[in-house]
């Protein structure tokens, strides 16, 4: 499921006119992240998903 969700994202990503970012995670870290052309909150695969404060500042501090 994991593996086409990982292929699949990147064709959903392209069916929206604005710029969007996708994250999956499990309870305990991100297991895919894939950013937008220019939305990038620098999440990497298995950073803990948990630490809700570092990633809306992330989101703040993103470039539209």
């Amino acid at each position: 499921m994991l593996e086409s969700l990982k292929l699949s994202l990147p064709l959903v990503q392209r069916l929206f006119p604005i710029d969007v970012m996708f994250a999956l995670a499990d309870m305990e870290k991100f297991i895919y992240y894939l950013p937008g052309t220019e939305l990038d909150i620098r999440i990497q695969e298995g950073m803990p998903s948990r630490r809700e404060e570092e990633y809306e500042q992330r989101w703040r501090q993103a470039r539209w």
